[in-house]
């Protein structure tokens, strides 16, 4: 009986039970792909083929400027048009109106200027170039179009003692004064400014 303990527990052959685990970490994720290793990478960079691209046929040009043609027509937004009208409206409304080109500022510096001019009877607005482009396109007031870009504030008042105002805080805003008009009198800009558009109204005018 002992030999036969012997037998079974030393001489037979153990087969262990392996159990196969996947962890989380190890999971491939094909979507994003874990990096490889810095020294890799640069070869990988390094050895990546270069192959130049091949001229584009006729067919590819002329459906290419099509398509850019047709991407560049307006396209009527209703939100546009009234801003568009409340822009004019409010431009043919107040006495005083200036157009700010906007310094870089925080949020917070953004509203402590807004509470400033609001104070003084000065609302200050923000209007993009397409919204002024469809106000002051064919009107009078086209020739400052060149003047509005993506970074532009319009300040309007009804007051005509908002200049002054405008004057005296001048060290305290951070916009810079472009253009404004005083019942409908140019004032404050640039002169290579004031001549091109001076320019511009004489030949509207004139049109």
């Amino acid at each position: 009986m002992t030999s036969n303990i012997l037998k079974r527990a030393i001489l037979l052959p153990w087969t262990p039970r392996v159990q196969i685990l996947r962890f989380g970490k190890t999971k491939v994720n094909i979507q994003r792909p874990h990096p490889p290793h810095p020294s890799k990478h640069l070869m990988l960079e390094v050895t990546r083929p270069m192959f130049p691209k091949p001229p584009p046929s006729i067919t590819e040009i002329c459906t290419k400027s099509s398509d850019n043609i047709h991407n560049k027509e307006e396209i009527d937004n209703p939100y546009e048009r009234i801003l568009a009208r409340e822009l004019m409206e409010s431009v043919e409304s107040s006495e005083f109106v200036c157009i700010f080109q906007d310094l870089f500022m925080n949020g917070e510096e953004r509203y402590n200027e807004f509470a400033i001019l609001k104070r003084k009877g000065i609302h200050l607005q923000k209007f993009g170039k397409q919204v002024a482009t469809r106000a002051f396109k064919g009107t009078k007031y086209e020739a400052i179009l060149p003047l509005m870009i993506y970074h532009n504030s319009i300040a309007f008042a009804e007051k005509s003692s908002a200049v002054k105002t405008l004057v005296s805080l001048k060290k305290k805003i951070r916009h810079h004064v472009l253009i404004g008009t005083f019942n409908h009198f140019l004032f404050l800009m640039n002169p290579c400014l004031k001549n091109y558009v001076l320019l511009q109204l004489e030949s509207w005018k004139t049109g």
